[in-house]
């Protein structure tokens, strides 16, 4: 599971990198609930 929250962090950034948008904890935590299918919070980095 961890791999997978992993993953899927290190695709958001360099997608929102892309797109050229800013890479905040909210635009990151849509992106990963969106790959994973599960939430993502505050609580889930380190």
């Amino acid at each position: 599971m961890l791999n997978k929250f992993f993953h899927s962090l290190t695709s958001s950034v360099r997608l929102l990198l892309l797109k050229e948008s800013m890479s905040t904890v909210t635009n990151i935590s849509r992106q990963v609930q969106s790959l994973t299918e599960r939430s993502f919070g505050y609580n889930h980095l380190g």
